[in-house]
């Protein structure tokens, strides 16, 4: 009889494990390729996901205050490696899954970057405090301007709001991500691609130490790895790794 209850039970965990969807965790610069990813890894292989999207600095807390995702793909390096130094993230499941690429988006007024300094102009950028993208974004400013920058910041939560701010013609410019230009099909003549090397920005993925799933975990991890996904993610404007 305890036998049976024994089996019964492991049975009924096994099942509760399969019925509970992979939980990824993506940056909001790549939630949209993701999306693309996600449905076809979903169609060929019959596991379920989800996807919770925010900044990489906000999800990092998340995780560290304990919310329940299997794997992070962050907007940056730094995030997943102080994650595996701190024994969330399991060890050697680190990879570069791409390289975002920043861009100069002026849809309305049509002021050139070199123009920044010109004028009084209100600049979105991607919050630093949270957002990678917001980081290189004042890097490339350095980089690519002859003195400070002299107009006013807008910060905003992540790229994908800095985007939609530009976008909707709320700010006359900002920096956003190529994924989101080349997604709303906009015009060649509305954005300059940034040949700064911080423009270009390397992207980590790490499975999390408090999976259940690490089997599944991995799966999808090496997914990321096949050249069909790859060239999902080129599509999108980013760089991947040969």
């Amino acid at each position: 009889m305890l036998t049976r209850f024994i089996v019964l039970l492991i049975t009924v965990f096994s099942f509760q494990s399969l019925a509970t969807p992979l939980r990824i965790a993506v940056a909001s610069n790549f939630k949209l390729p993701l999306n693309k990813i996600v449905s076809q890894y979903q169609n060929t292989t019959g596991n379920k996901v989800t996807l919770s999207s925010a900044s990489s600095g906000i999800l990092y807390h998340q995780i560290k205050a304990g919310a329940p995702f299997d794997v992070f793909l962050s907007a940056d390096v730094a995030r997943p490696e102080m994650l595996l130094n701190e024994q969330l993230a399991l060890k050697n499941s680190q990879f570069i899954y791409a390289h975002g690429q920043l861009v100069y988006y002026s849809p309305n007024t049509k002021i050139k970057l070199t123009e920044l300094n010109n004028t009084k102009n209100k600049l979105v950028i991607a919050n630093p405090l949270h957002a990678p993208y917001g980081v290189a974004a004042k890097k490339v400013l350095n980089e690519l301007l002859d003195e400070p920058f002299k107009g006013i910041y807008i910060t905003s939560s992540n790229i994908a709001s800095v985007f939609q701010i530009v976008h909707s013609g709320n700010a006359p410019s900002g920096l956003v991500s190529l994924s989101h230009i080349l997604s709303s099909k906009v015009k060649r003549s509305d954005y300059k691609v940034l040949k700064s090397e911080a423009a270009q920005i390397p992207q980590a993925a790490v499975i999390l130490s408090r999976t259940k799933k690490i089997s599944e975990s991995q799966q999808f991890i090496n997914y990321l790895k096949t050249d069909e996904v790859k060239n999902i993610i080129k599509q999108y404007g980013y760089q991947v790794n040969k």
